[in-house]
């Protein structure tokens, strides 16, 4: 019986030995075969392919970045191992792994088709068909050839929704337009009718996640969309009023400075608008000649109407000698063309008796002090401005130096300056009214924001329609204008600011040592000038390298300049920039540092008098 039991254990120790043998052998055999096809693969540049043997079957599984590498990989593995089973492309786990953008381009070229091509991931369907449909519903397009491809190698393009808004936004309008993703960079080029929609484009291309891009949109107002200037002026005894829509803010900037420069500057109403998808008038240029001559050429209530083909012009001169010179000086009208149609409905008005006949008043009212000067056919008025003050202002002291003159009857309206006084001197801190032949003219401090309106509106009620009032009332809050250049002073400050130049560190933007100094005198200097100023700040830099490199560096140089000049409390009506490259070619270089500048000077007289 024992010999029996050693013989049964020896025979499991036997087979016990061979399968470990077996096993240990098969393990050994795989992890050779795992060993050289690593090798193999990596050597080939496949290192995220992963392979697993049981025994000799083979799975293959892991990352490819190229789809035709799957049949590549295969025949790589079988000649190296041609003893191992291995799966067919199609039952391999190797999946590819994206890594490429997201390509699009969409074009219209012409006319009634758009084309969309490009290459998106296999996610992408549904945004590939939001685009075609976007694009489809445009009015104007009858075809899209929808050319998109997929690949999965190709990332996801996650701001499909803003390109397709973009897309459709521009062919909308254009039919000459190119937008595309290509390379992670966004272009976009075509034409659109206004800057809203420019903007409104641009502001979709900013969501777009781009490396860089391209603005190549270009506005161009259409024919069908352009309406023509139109422009009218009407004087009464308010003052004078303008309406009507201007092509751009010089024209109408030029135009006011020509009615202010009237003398007495005229008070006017400035309801113009300004409208750049305007087409020109052909009287645009003349109106800055042809109003002043108008003004002074009719008196009383006058009316200028200027259209598309027709100018309507309606008034009176006062004698024979005006209305002579008035139709001399409307001879620019007559060489506008034979398209344009002039209606003058003008006339020599009726001798009439002079509306002051002599009168004249002059109320100067300050600290409590009320001293009136002038000739009136009233002696008794004086005394009855001062008899409705004294409730109103108990503390004030009347100084009459008022001359009695005779005049003619009908000139009754002195007898509402006590009124007048009444309500304007309780409105103003001080104030002066002069009431001429046919001007009440008014300047001082109200006391309120409304009270030079209402102090307007009793003027008029109470001088006769003939007469033009000149409100210059400013609220107490208000700073006091600041006058004009004169010639000296200008010349003064021209070859100041020309000797005083700002230089900087080379291809820099940052001032060089001294700077500082250089501008904080050129400050007090300005300052201590106290006249109205506009600015001309230029930047300079040499014509070596680029030339847009050097435009913009030119131009933060004057930024850097501006900004000192607004932090050392400079004040004038306006600073412009520009931008200058200088040619250093003939220049020695140990003198070139003297292109890296900024220059300061003065606006011409003209341009800063017509400047909005």
């Amino acid at each position: 019986m024992r010999f029996l039991v050693i013989i049964i254990l020896f025979i499991f120790a036997v087979i016990a030995s061979t399968v470990l043998a077996k096993l240990a052998l098969r393990g050994n055999l795989e992890a050779e075969m795992l060993a050289r096809a690593h090798t193999a693969l990596s050597g080939a540049g496949y290192s995220g392919v992963a392979v697993k043997f049981d025994h000799l079957h083979a799975e293959v599984g892991g990352y490819l970045e190229n789809p035709d590498d799957k049949a590549k990989v295969l025949a790589l593995l079988r000649e190296t191992l041609p003893a191992a089973y291995w799966p067919e492309a199609d039952a391999t786990a190797i999946k590819i792994r994206p890594t490429l953008p997201p390509r699009l381009v969409v074009t219209r070229a012409g006319n009634d088709e758009a084309k969309i091509e490009g290459v998106l991931a296999l996610s992408d369907e549904e945004g590939r068909n939001l685009l075609a449909s976007r694009i489809h519903a445009l009015p104007g397009i009858s075809e899209v050839r929808n050319e998109i491809t997929f690949d999965p190698r190709q990332l996801p393009f996650a701001k499909m929704a803003e390109f397709a808004s973009l897309a459709s936004g521009l062919l909308a309008h254009s039919k000459m337009a190119e937008v595309s993703f290509q390379n992670g960079k966004l272009k976009i080029e075509g034409t659109v009718p206004n800057d809203g929609i420019r903007a409104s484009l641009l502001e979709l291309a900013s969501e777009i996640s781009a490396e860089g891009r391209t603005d190549l949109i270009v506005v161009e107002v259409p024919d069908t969309f352009r309406r023509t200037a139109e422009f009218k002026l009407t004087r009464n005894r308010f003052g004078i009023t303008l309406q009507g829509t201007l092509p751009n803010e010089a024209d109408k900037a030029a135009l006011l400075a020509a009615l202010k420069s009237l003398s007495p500057a005229p008070t006017i109403s400035d309801r113009l608008t300004v409208a750049t998808d305007l087409a020109p008038a052909p009287w645009q240029g003349v109106l800055p000649v042809v109003l002043p001559v108008l003004l002074q050429g009719l008196s009383g209530e006058m009316t200028a109407e200027f259209s598309e083909t027709r100018i309507r012009l309606h008034g009176s001169s006062p004698d024979e000698s005006t209305f002579r010179t008035l139709k001399a000086g409307l001879a620019p009208l007559g060489a506008l063309g034979p398209a344009m149609e002039v209606v003058a409905d003008l006339s020599i008005a009726a001798p009439a008796a002079e509306p002051g006949a002599g009168q004249s008043l002059i109320a100067v009212y300050e600290g409590d002090l009320l001293v009136l000067s002038g000739k009136l056919s009233d002696e008794a008025i004086p005394g009855r401005i001062e008899a409705k003050l004294t409730g109103l202002l108990p503390r004030l002291s009347v100084k009459n130096e008022v001359e009695t003159i005779a005049t003619a009857p009908g000139h009754d309206w002195t007898a509402r300056l006590p009124d007048f006084f009444a309500e304007s001197l309780t409105r103003v801190q001080t104030g002066v009214f002069r009431f001429t032949d046919t001007l009440l003219a008014i300047e001082g401090r109200t006391l309120g924001l409304p009270d030079k309106q209402i102090i307007q509106n009793v003027a008029v009620n109470t001088v006769p329609a003939s007469f033009s009032v000149r409100n210059d009332l400013l609220h107490v809050d208000t700073p006091v204008p600041k006058p004009p250049l004169t010639p000296e002073l200008r010349e003064t400050l021209a070859a100041a600011l020309k000797e005083s130049p700002v230089y900087f560190q080379i291809g820099s933007e940052v001032l060089k040592e001294g700077g500082e100094t250089t501008l904080a005198s050129l400050v007090e200097l300005l300052k201590k000038a106290k006249a109205d100023l506009s600015l001309v700040v230029t930047g300079v830099s040499d014509d070596k390298g680029n030339v847009e490199t050097n435009r913009e560096l030119s131009l933060k140089r004057a930024a850097t300049v501006v900004a000192e000049l607004e932090r050392l409390g400079l004040e004038v009506s306006s600073i412009e920039t520009a931008s200058f490259v200088e040619n250093v070619s003939n220049v020695p270089r140990s003198q070139r540092w003297k292109a890296r500048r900024v220059d300061i000077s003065l606006k011409p007289a003209a341009e800063a008098a017509t400047a909005p």
